[in-house]
């Protein structure tokens, strides 16, 4: 995704006079065999701070400059952008007035996705430039989420999971809230790994795994006891040497 041409970047760069003009040179040529935006080789060899170039890429394109590390986003704004749709399109709700959203997106131009928050939520909707490092640490926020929902399930049910019949329904609530999760986020299928203290959880989103939450290692047996019971399988069946279990999400 190009936002910026690089020469205006590099003219702009050479005007400040905030990089030794030799340097600045060489990442500017290396550009052009690379097939790089100058931004990506400035960061690459140190020769700007992420914040700065984004900064600088913001008064380029003439919008306000916001940095996500500095900024405490509530739970229920972070909530406004589906996860899904905030991971494809890059951006972050993260504040509200009572004029409008600030969003975050790594590009501020991008009328489609600002017309489809806009008319999601009702509100008027101010872009922002944020880089698209600072971004991709702050969707992290939405796993937190997830793991603030189980956390909560687990502190509330399934402390006992497991020691009468009655204790079964944790469990399925588990299973059930994986699965939604998973389809919200158009996942291809559930991974479920166990490791020494806990099951890792990941989603397979476009062919790529990505780490979700964490459970107690004490409840996986019965996870995949529920899979297999809702899957008809055995439940008798054991092979011990593997660890690592798969489902396909719908």
């Amino acid at each position: 995704m190009q936002i910026y041409d690089n020469l205006t970047l590099y003219k702009t760069l050479a005007e400040l006079g905030v990089i030794p003009q030799d340097k600045l040179q060489k990442a500017f040529d290396s550009t052009k065999t690379a097939n790089k935006l100058l931004g990506e080789v400035l960061l690459e060899k140190d020769l700007i701070t992420d914040e700065n170039l984004g900064k600088l890429i913001a008064s380029i394109l003439k919008v306000p400059f916001v940095s996500l590390a500095k900024t405490a986003i509530s739970d229920d704004l972070l909530l406004v952008v589906p996860e899904i749709v905030a991971r494809k399109s890059q951006i972050i709700a993260f504040e509200k007035t009572k004029e409008a959203i600030k969003l975050a997106m790594a590009n501020p131009n991008d009328s489609q996705i600002i017309d489809f928050i806009s008319k999601k939520t009702g509100d008027k909707i101010i872009a922002y430039l944020a880089t698209s490092r600072d971004i991709e640490n702050a969707l992290r926020l939405y796993q937190k989420e997830m793991q603030k929902t189980f956390n909560e399930l687990l502190t509330e049910q399934v402390q006992v999971a497991g020691t009468s019949p009655s204790q079964e329904a944790p469990i399925a609530k588990i299973i059930d809230l994986l699965i939604e999760y998973a389809y919200q986020n158009k996942a291809s299928d559930i991974h479920l790994e166990a490791s020494e203290k806990e099951t890792h959880v990941r989603f397979r989103i476009d062919g790529v795994l990505h780490d979700v939450l964490s459970l107690p290692q004490n409840l996986h047996r019965q996870i995949i006891t529920r899979i297999k019971v809702l899957s008809k399988l055995r439940t008798d069946e054991q092979i011990f040497p593997r660890k690592k279990s798969t489902f396909a999400s719908p």
